[in-house]
């Protein structure tokens, strides 16, 4: 959402403009949690409005060497669009098994929470 001056020296938001870009663009679904099953096209959608839940692994770096049966420690951050962060599951074996990660201090809405899992790789990782 956004505004512009028009010719009668008043705001007015963006989507009263046709060619406005949210409309065909910017779109979430429109589900809760704004989710759709991987593979399909949501059959509605609503220009964003606000952020949902993310979270990012900002250790080890994406090149980094792990020894299998030694403990490292996966850290990162999650935030929300104006929610607290009750909890960060990690998952080693894509997506069959889930196990909670430690989170630091709960700083309040709008606030990034760090986190961090310990990991033992093994062979089959």
């Amino acid at each position: 959402f956004g505004t512009f001056l028009d010719d009668n020296q008043r705001l007015a938001p963006f989507e009263s403009m046709p060619q406005n870009h949210m409309q065909p663009a910017y779109r979430i679904p429109d589900t809760p949690g704004a989710c759709v099953a991987a593979g399909t096209s949501p059959k509605h959608t609503i220009p964003i409005n606000r952020m949902n839940t993310k979270s990012i692994v900002v250790e080890p770096e994406g090149n980094a060497t792990l020894k299998s049966g030694a403990a490292v420690e996966i850290m990162g951050i999650a935030f929300s669009g104006g929610y607290s962060i009750k909890d960060v599951l990690v998952s080693m074996d894509n997506g069959k098994t889930w196990a909670a990660a430690e989170l630091g201090k709960d700083k309040g809405r709008y606030s990034w929470a760090q986190w961090k899992f310990t990991w033992k790789p093994t062979k089959q990782d």
